[in-house]
């Protein structure tokens, strides 16, 4: 990779970042912070509200009645940060030091 960095593919791409240009912290904080989504779970209850869970209103596809889905904040199997190779305390430790 030469000049400045357009698309990382791949993790050689984000080590050479790191390595060579000054700015390589918001290239590995944008691949940290990606990691984690928002999943629909089960309602159970009142359920719960805080900053791992919400709730969300929503409508029944079949009945179109209004409804309320219970979501939590979780690692997404599919991020870019897994599928390059890092586990999340690599980034943690990069961006740590």
């Amino acid at each position: 990779m030469i000049g400045n960095a357009r698309y990382l593919n791949s993790k050689f791409d984000y080590e050479y970042v790191r390595d060579n240009q000054d700015n390589w912290r918001e290239y590995y904080q944008t691949l940290y912070d990606s990691r984690l989504i928002w999943d629909n779970v089960e309602l159970v209850g009142e359920g719960i509200i805080d900053n791992t869970h919400r709730l969300i209103q929503s409508q029944d596809m079949e009945t179109q009645e209004p409804i309320t889905i219970q979501q939590e904040f979780k690692l997404d199997e599919h991020c870019k940060l897994l599928r390059l190779g890092f586990t999340v305390e690599e980034v943690e430790a990069a961006l740590a030091s």
